[in-house]
């Protein structure tokens, strides 16, 4: 075991509810999370108008129809005593520059997200306890109910990962990837149908639970989606990139096996696909280094279908022994990796990857690619955890960061930089907005 110098005190209390944030229908499946915040935030207040039947108003618009200012569909998740209830809402204008929904939405039970569609005007919202999806189109001033396609005939019995697993191709076909069910779902979000179910079960790895990234790549008519491993204390020396052919519907199963979790991944100007540890089984290692490998970065050549071979920089060593992990490139071309600070830990009175990966404890190094990558601490950068959720809007990247009683979400604006400058709170927890256009 690894004995660090300092750890940040964590409570019991708050690792409790994080490990309910963190749980989902399948007890090995648990989603990262970006770590608390500090408090002392201003809230912003709702600021929406409700249809009937619990749906938001809006301007009239239809489905395809051109939108005028932006609009913005999010999801809050809220804790009750003993439930948890998520919140479809809508917001028009920017996030940042108005007030944001507190009340009131579409409900569903339990962990939901959302998703946006192709054609400009529709969302899709699915949760962890129904195995559907739903969609819903702007129509007469309000966000109506549409139709659901079930992947329950396929064995999915909800859907509770990351808005990034769904991958909207075209107004009539899009992906969805289930871990659980080692199943690329291929359906039609135009007449709502199940086209065909995609068998990637050859990712199946013995005693671990494979994990799909919150990010995927397009080259072509292929679709790259990075593959982690792990147990809840450990992680393999294996990783792997699904490659799903869209024209023929067939997979390819990539493996490597030379470093651990390797799930955050950015396309570099070079062509070619950067793929580094993600904080959770860095935290691990940092613990105890034979729990998980020391986290590394690897390249991906989309061209050839394959990890480079004679690619592989530890991170650590990079970072002068410093614990890395994650990788997110934001709008404005550059590409961070996350360093923790061990003088903002203390002692943590339960010590686990993901109270370590959640703790408020990581600061921003800027990563430059390429054959001899570099790391550049950035000065100043907003102190958050390490694990980070990115959702891409448009020319936007915004983050979420989560309170350390996961009453809140601060939504922060990176788009120019790791500064959370522009930011704006939510009561609840939010995993996933969607821009209609």
């Amino acid at each position: 075991m690894k004995v660090p110098a300092m750890r940040r005190a964590v409570s019991i209390l708050y690792l409790t509810v994080l490990a309910l944030l963190c749980g989902c229908s399948d007890d090995d499946d648990e989603p990262e999370s970006p770590g608390a915040i500090d408090a002392g935030q201003t809230l912003l207040d709702a600021g929406f108008a409700q249809g009937e039947g619990g749906s938001t108003s809006l301007d009239d618009a239809g489905p395809g129809a051109t939108l005028g200012p932006l609009r913005y569909a999010l999801v809050t998740q809220v804790f009750g005593a003993s439930d948890q209830t998520s919140y479809l809402r809508l917001h028009e204008g920017s996030l940042f520059g108005g007030s944001l929904a507190t009340s009131g939405g579409i409900e569903r039970a339990g962990r939901a997200l959302v998703v946006a569609g192709v054609t400009p005007g529709s969302v899709y919202y699915a949760g962890d306890k129904l195995p559907k999806v739903d969609r819903y189109d702007v129509r007469n001033a309000q966000l109506a109910s549409g139709e659901s396609v079930s992947f329950a005939g396929v064995g999915v019995a909800g859907i509770s990962e990351y808005a990034g697993q769904f991958v909207m191709l075209s107004p009539t076909k899009a992906l969805y990837f289930d871990s659980r069910t080692l199943k690329v779902l291929v359906w039609n979000p135009e007449t709502m149908t199940l086209t065909k179910s995609i068998d990637v079960s050859a990712l199946s790895l013995a005693s671990y639970t494979p994990t799909f990234s919150t990010v995927t790549a397009r080259r072509g008519n292929k679709v790259f989606m990075p593959v982690g491993y792990r147990t809840p204390s450990a992680v393999p020396s294996v990783t792997a990139v699904v490659v799903i052919d869209t024209e023929s519907d067939t997979a390819k199963i990539v493996k490597d096996e030379r470093c651990g979790y390797v799930r955050d991944a950015v396309e570099a100007d070079d062509g070619m696909w950067y793929l580094a540890t993600e904080a959770f089984a860095s935290a691990l290692h940092y613990l105890n280094t034979a729990a998980a490998p020391a986290p590394c970065l690897l390249r991906f050549d989309f061209a050839q279908e394959r990890y480079d071979p004679g690619f592989a920089i530890d991170l650590n060593a990079l970072a002068a022994g410093r614990t890395v992990g994650s990788l997110v490139k934001l709008p404005n071309g550059k590409v961070y990796t996350r360093v923790l600070d061990e003088t903002k830990l203390g002692q943590l009175e339960m010590p686990s990857g993901r109270g370590v990966a959640s703790a408020v404890a990581w600061g921003w190094a800027e990563l430059t690619l390429g054959n001899a990558p570099t790391l550049t601490d950035v000065p100043g950068a907003y102190l958050m955890g390490g694990s980070l959720i990115p959702l891409p809007l448009g020319d936007q990247l915004v983050i979420p960061a989560f309170s350390g009683d996961l009453a809140k979400t601060t939504l922060c604006d990176m788009s120019s930089g790791p500064t959370c400058d522009v930011r704006a709170e939510v009561p609840g927890l939010v995993f996933s907005i969607a821009r209609l256009h």
